[in-house]
């Protein structure tokens, strides 16, 4: 109860002062006047989101590892181990960020060990689905879908459905990867769908760019057909959805995107001015945010478009620009093809590690459940030997209570019998007496004849 009551007065304070200052110093100034207890731990992670959300990853990773530190030192509890799941996820995503993977891995992992104990459904979906963007990022397509469709089920029995529209979405990017287009849109259109029950702008632009994307993939796949062209002009209005929904957000990595898929567009559709335009928007933009996946697109772009209209010099120099951006996107890859090595030897240790605690408790709930039998069973034996007994000595008292009613009438018809014989004696006495003369006159007579 207490705890709850901590949280009621920690979200009435954060909003009394939200007006005043930044979320930030709110929290700060909110810290400062708690003790090291499940209230700060509480503050401490809000404070973790804010660091995430502005960017600063250094204050972030050692607001979320105070939580651990203090969450150790308190009492266990529900809340507590909550609050250190949702910390370890925290870090992972910090270090996730930083591309360190297979530590990344170890904490979300922590995390989901943590929400599991506490039976934290909520907890154990988003730690897997941030296990299953892990995979993904490391073209590990299997584990990933693996993840997410796990983390789904859980979403559902907790009624999550932002939760599980986002692993639509992500298992949608999965099957695209695969080119495997049909699929793709099938989840891409299921999560679109939830966001738009949701009134989620944000996650209606992201799917409005993996649909557009999809349409976009489909069509240069058919290379140059009447079919390409319809699939083309499919995509348009589904950036141009997604490209007003960025804008008015400012996310630029997202309006980039958008220009760069406008400008490819342009391409295939013969607009080459209009294609110009937006490659050139979309590596403004990009080298501003240090996107190089999309310069590198973009360059590659331009130097094909140069080359359709013979500006030789023009196509080389873009060229050169596209190699030494994929040249430095390469090195990444090569680097994530030896982080992905790693990440699964670490997955396959903590799945063995996790099945063998798994086993573990299974094992003591046998034993338990084993030893609970054995009690029934026994307890049951007792008591059906006591209803034998009771059912016995019931009988034998029925018996022994008809054997004396028995004896009772014979006990009564011999008396019967017995006064009705000694009716006739005295009866037969009466009539004797009544019969012989008395002895006094026996004697008067025998008197009267000796005289």
């Amino acid at each position: 109860m207490l705890r709850r009551i901590n949280i009621f007065l920690i979200v009435i304070c954060f909003t009394n002062i939200f007006s005043q200052q930044s979320k930030i110093d709110s929290l700060l100034n909110l810290l400062k006047g708690q003790k090291n207890d499940s209230s700060t731990v509480i503050t401490l992670n809000l404070l973790t989101f804010q660091y995430l959300s502005t960017g600063n990853y250094t204050k972030a990773f050692q607001c979320a590892n105070n939580v651990i530190d203090l969450s150790q030192t308190l009492v266990p509890s529900f809340y507590i181990k909550k609050a250190m799941a949702y910390a370890y996820s925290n870090m992972g995503i910090v270090i996730h960020k930083q591309g360190n993977y297979p530590k990344a891995l170890i904490q979300y992992f922590n995390s989901l060990k943590l929400s599991n104990e506490i039976g934290d459904k909520k907890g154990q979906a988003a730690a897997l689905n941030n296990i299953g963007n892990l995979y993904s990022i490391t073209n590990d397509p299997d584990k990933a879908l693996a993840q997410y469709f796990k983390a789904i089920k859980l979403n559902e029995e907790t009624g999550n459905k932002k939760w599980k529209s986002i692993n639509l979405d992500n298992i949608g990017s999965v099957y695209q990867k695969q080119n495997n287009f049909d699929k793709a849109l099938e989840f891409y259109f299921d999560a679109l769908k939830i966001h738009e029950e949701l009134s989620d702008n944000y996650g209606m632009a992201s799917l409005f760019v993996n649909i557009g994307s999809v349409y976009e993939a489909q069509a240069i796949s058919l290379k140059k057909s009447p079919t390409s062209n319809e699939l083309f002009n499919k995509a348009i209005p589904y950036y141009h959805k997604a490209l007003k929904i960025f804008e008015e957000n400012e996310d630029d990595n997202g309006i980039a995107y958008c220009y760069l898929s406008f400008g490819i567009l342009n391409t295939r559709i013969g607009l080459k001015s209009e294609a110009r335009i937006n490659f050139n928007k979309t590596i403004s933009i990009a080298k501003q945010i240090q996107a190089n996946d999309i310069c590198r697109d973009a360059y590659l772009g331009l130097c094909e478009l140069e080359e359709s209209e013979t500006n030789w010099k023009e196509s080389l120099r873009y060229y050169k620009f596209y190699i030494s951006a994929r040249d430095s996107l390469t090195n990444e890859e090569n680097t994530k093809q030896i982080v992905r090595s790693q990440m699964n030897f670490d997955f396959e240790k903590k799945e063995a590690e996790t099945k063998l605690e798994q086993e573990k408790k299974e094992a003591v709930s046998f034993a338990e459940s084993k030893k609970q039998k054995i009690i029934i069973w026994s307890v049951f034996g007792i008591l059906i030997l006591v209803i034998v007994f009771a059912v016995f000595a019931y009988r034998s008292f029925l018996q022994k209570q008809k054997a004396n009613i028995e004896i009772t009438k014979q006990k009564e018809i011999i008396e019967v019998k017995q006064k009705e014989i000694l009716d006739s004696i005295h009866y037969a006495k009466r009539i004797q007496t009544a019969l012989l003369p008395s002895e006094k006159y026996l004697e008067r007579n025998l008197n009267e004849l000796n005289k």
